[in-house]
């Protein structure tokens, strides 16, 4: 797409630097000029023979799945991922280590190319002491407790509408969907009972986020979430006997964040179990299930399974040739009919 008279929109110059930047780091790196530029998911690709270079612009954290995507789809043999970006590349390094045939990660800093260093895992947090009143108030509401990252949450069908907040004056609850929400129902009802409050938001929650409401804003909210609800509920579905829910590898920062939710627990024949689900095309969703495996040990149980969880619709081609691309392949299940339930 281009502006007046042939000029360039910025999408467009932002996609020609990168290439041209792309393209210099793989010249000075390799000695050699040429190959073939392009683009795949906002990123810039260039491809010699069976070999493939990929620089993630935006979003770098996630940049694994698209990269080996685009890698499958170019039949190479050879992939080179370079991450602009020193804490993702790292996390990438270690995202890649499932994989039979890892891809290289390369850390660009200034014109010069690093390989990544795998990194660890952040360590775990832990809510905060003297917040007990304000659990049972969220269970009191009919909001279902989430604990992550050290951030307790009450949520309806995986949608966070409140929030355990640390202020000077110590611990409160802040009702509202996402942070902006809070704000404004803080200025315009800050004087509610807290569990009225609570209420409130539970129900205006309830009464959108349902079947047949798809198109309201509190339903296309983190549908990931409300799948992994849903199976919460009925582990039945995935052939579980047990599921409970766990927290992503990185905090979410925002309800719109877009993050594969995951859940562990049993089979019905006792064997352990990780459900990863997803909803929409995110190709990333290979990569990030695979080091939520890794992170909690299920690849040391000979009996470990990686469930993939999505919509019909959803379970791409491409997902199931990643999935089967793990030294520890996962399975993908693909659910018929409306996932949101009857």
């Amino acid at each position: 797409m281009t502006g007046p008279a042939g000029v360039a929109t910025d999408p467009e110059r932002r996609a020609r630097l990168l290439q041209a930047k792309l393209h210099a780091l793989v010249r000075d790196h390799t000695g050699t000029e040429g190959g073939d530029l392009g683009g795949h998911a906002g990123a810039a690709t260039l491809k010699r023979g069976d070999a493939g270079w990929f620089l993630a612009d935006r979003n770098p954290q996630r940049s694994l799945g698209p990269a080996l995507a685009w890698g499958h789809q170019q039949a190479l043999a050879e992939l080179h991922v370079l991450v602009d970006h020193p804490t993702a590349a790292g996390a990438l390094a270690r995202r890649a280590t499932p994989f039979a045939i890892a891809p290289q990660v390369w850390k660009v800093d200034g014109r010069d190319l690093a390989p990544a260093a795998v990194s660890s895992y952040p360590p775990p947090e832990f809510p905060p002491e003297g917040i007990e009143s304000l659990i049972a108030l969220l269970r009191e509401s009919g909001a279902d407790v989430a604990v992550e990252h050290g951030v307790v949450t009450g949520e309806w069908l995986g949608l966070e509408v409140a929030r355990v907040v640390i202020t000077d004056e110590g611990p409160r609850l802040e009702v509202g969907v996402g942070r902006n929400d809070r704000e404004a129902f803080q200025l315009l009802h800050g004087d509610v009972p807290a569990i009225d409050a609570l209420r409130s938001v539970v129900e205006a929650a309830r009464a959108q986020r349902r079947v047949g409401n798809e198109r309201h804003p509190l339903s296309r909210l983190v549908p990931e979430r409300w799948l992994r609800a849903r199976l919460l509920a009925q582990p039945s579905l995935v052939g579980a006997e047990l599921l409970e829910p766990m927290e992503p590898i990185a905090p979410r920062e925002s309800v719109k964040d877009v993050i594969p939710a995951g859940a562990v627990g049993r089979d019905v024949a006792g064997n352990p179990l990780l459900v990863v689900c997803s909803v929409g095309v995110d190709l990333d969703l290979v990569p990030e299930a695979a080091d939520l495996r890794l992170r909690h040990g299920a690849m040391d149980d000979a009996g470990a399974r990686l469930l993939l969880v999505l919509p019909e619709r959803d379970a791409l081609p491409v997902t199931r040739a990643l999935a089967e691309a793990l030294t520890a392949r996962a399975e993908v299940l693909a659910l018929p009919g409306d996932w949101r339930g009857e």
